[in-house]
Parts: structure tokens; sequence; C-alpha cells
């Protein structure tokens, strides 16, 4: 039987995940383990890892754009690529928020525009960064850089997206990992507009005014019908479908504050409607993010997961 699990947070404490692959690889397992970028199990406490975790303060520091890395035929036809952005709040008690703008800006500004705006804490788990938080489809014939820039206290921090290297290749839908596949996320019930991946799925705008109560849901599969992998282990041996999604809610864009009043929830037992809802502080335009993920050893191995929006007009 299906069931839900649910914590209510307020976006100042909505847990982020993410593994900073680049620190990461500088730390040396004892001989004879897989490596943090390989473990089969349960993240290890980020304390064992003070190399990852030694420049959060509580307050006062910046926020770093990060590439995560591009994945190729994205439409299915060899036309396009994606690639993927994350950031790192070195702040755990201090949520940023920068305007699209002259401080935070992408380069072509053909692609510019679906980067946050709010930058949530760094948390106490998943290697403290904020996983994948938006994409850019490029041309799969592009060749320059794709460069996200956040300008802080006069001082500017940027990272340029590329698909030059196929070490930054990433899976998208399925892998042989231990969260092999990528729930299917649907607006309006599971009839209504579907999505699995990076930017799986927009939703239509919804309206509220300042302070009242916004009702959000989201129909979420862990096993869709158009998932083709069904993998029980890390190597892949042939197991149960997949039957559980953990959801999060994200302010992604907007002026003021996000409340949810449910941040988290995890839906077992196979497909349902996830519910919660959320209250804006001021007017102005938002836009909200879903992630879903089977497991959080997914975002050491970099797939699979979903990533879906709502934009909303906050009226006073």
């Amino acid at each position: 039987m299906r069931s839900t699990h649910s914590v209510a947070l307020g976006v100042a404490s909505v847990l982020v995940m993410g593994g900073w692959a680049g620190l990461a690889a500088q730390y040396e397992e004892p001989e004879g383990e897989l490596g943090l970028m390989q473990s089969r199990g349960a993240l290890k406490p980020d304390l064992e890892y003070p190399l990852l975790t030694s420049a959060v303060r509580q307050s006062g520091q910046p926020v770093i754009p990060i590439f995560e890395g591009w994945i190729p035929n994205v439409d299915g036809m060899n036309s396009m690529t994606r690639l993927s952005f994350s950031y790192f709040n070195l702040n755990s008690a201090e949520g940023v928020d920068i305007p699209l703008g002259p401080n935070n800006f992408i380069e072509p500004t053909q692609f510019d525009g679906n980067q946050p705006t709010h930058f949530v804490p760094a948390s106490e788990c998943c290697n403290r960064r904020y996983l994948s938080s938006f994409s850019v489809d490029v041309p799969a014939d592009y060749t320059g850089d794709v460069r996200w820039t956040l300008i802080q206290d006069g001082r500017t921090y940027s990272v340029p997206g590329r698909r030059l290297y196929e070490a930054y290749r990433m899976d998208n839908l399925e892998a042989f990992t231990i969260s092999p596949v990528a729930a299917e996320l649907r607006f309006g019930g599971p009839g209504g507009p579907s999505g699995r991946g990076r930017s799986g799925v927009t939703a239509d705008r919804l309206r509220v005014a300042a302070g009242d109560v916004l009702p959000l849901s989201v129909w979420a599969d862990p096993q869709p019908a158009s998932a083709t992998m069904v993998v029980g282990s890390f190597a892949g041996e042939q197991g149960e479908p997949r039957t559980t999604t953990i959801l999060r809610w994200y302010h992604h864009q907007g002026p003021g504050q996000v409340n949810f009043s449910e941040a988290e929830t995890i839906l077992e037992g196979g497909a349902g409607e996830v519910s919660t809802t959320a209250t804006f502080s001021e007017p102005g335009d938002y836009v909200l993010r879903i992630w879903a993920v089977e497991n959080f050893g997914a975002v050491n191995q970099h797939c699979c997961w979903t990533t879906a929006f709502i934009p909303v007009t906050v009226t006073p």
C-alpha cells in the first residue's frame, strides 16, 4: 500500500543535496574501499571529509556557481545537448538572494534566465551542495562556453559550461547506479504533462496573493512505463521495480520568502500524488523547483533524478 512521510520545513531550513566531484576526487579512501564517487552504500557523514566542509561558515560567505556536466541527445535526435549547473552556498545559516541582471547572468544572453536567484543555505548532509539546480539546452554542435556569473560584494564568481570533455558527460534518465531510474513527474494528475530527468517538466503558471496559502501537487512515478531498466544494484543485476521517491520543494526564483508546509516527502509503494502548500511574503514573479530522487547515494553518481518547475505570479 502506498504511503508518504512528510517533513515540515521553512524555506530557510530546506535541506540541499549534492556532491562536489572536484573536491571529492581529492579525498583518498582507505585501501580496499570504492571511493566516495563510487560508494555503494549510504553517504558517510560530511565531518569525515574536512576538505568539503572547511570553507562553510554561518554567514558572510559567497555562493559558488558550479558546472555539473553535459548530457547528449536530450531531444532523442542528436541535435541538442543539455548543460547542468548547480551551486554551493558557503553559508550554513544565511540564504542569499541575487536577482537576475548585472550580478546574476549567463552568457551568451540567449541562454540567460533559468538560473536560481535564491540560494538555500548549505545543509548538514550530502556534501552540502545544491545539486543540478537548472540546465541549459544548446545545439549539439555548439562548441563555445555557456558561462554563469555571480557578482557579490564586488567579487566575481564565474564558471564555464561546455561539452568538450568526455569526463563531464552525464547520464540523465537511466544508469547502472544505486538509483538507476529517474522518476516521472506530472502536473495535473496521472494523465497530465510529464517529464523525466533534469528540467523534466514545467507546470502552467499559478497565481496567488501574497500571504495566502497556495496548494501545490505533483504526480510522481518511481518506475515509469517509459523506463527500460529495472536494476537491483550498482553491478546491474535485475531486481524489483523502483517504488520509492524522495521529493523536495525549493524556492528557485523570486523576490521574497517562500515557506512550504511540507518541504520534503518520501513517497513509498509506487506512483502517487504528493502535495504541499506554499506562502509568499511579497508580490512578484516566482519559480518553485521540485527535485525527485530515489536514493541520496545518487548525488555522487550523478544519476538518476528528475527536476520540475512551477512558475507563480504573486499579487499584492
